[in-house]
């Protein structure tokens, strides 16, 4: 009985760590690609329309993801 306690408990907290994992990934990701779109942009004097650039700016956001969740994921695993 008790030991199925602690099971279901310990399932609980994985669920939310690996949603919080997700979202921390999320997070970091699009934020680089959105600071990396307004640096784009900025940089162009503003003369460029960001629909110009954008699938530029969307495979790049890709690899901005790629890492930071690479990164998150090493830091997360090296905690537990």
């Amino acid at each position: 009985m008790a030991a199925s306690y602690f099971s279901e408990k310990l399932a609980v907290k994985t669920k939310y760590q690996e949603t919080f994992s997700f979202l921390l990934h999320a997070f970091f990701g699009w934020a680089f690609f959105a600071a990396y779109a307004l640096y784009d942009w900025i940089r162009w004097d503003f003369d460029v329309s960001l629909a110009d650039q954008f699938l530029n700016l969307l495979s790049l956001a890709g690899v901005f993801c790629a890492i930071t969740f690479y990164v998150s994921d090493a830091v997360l695993r090296l905690r537990k």
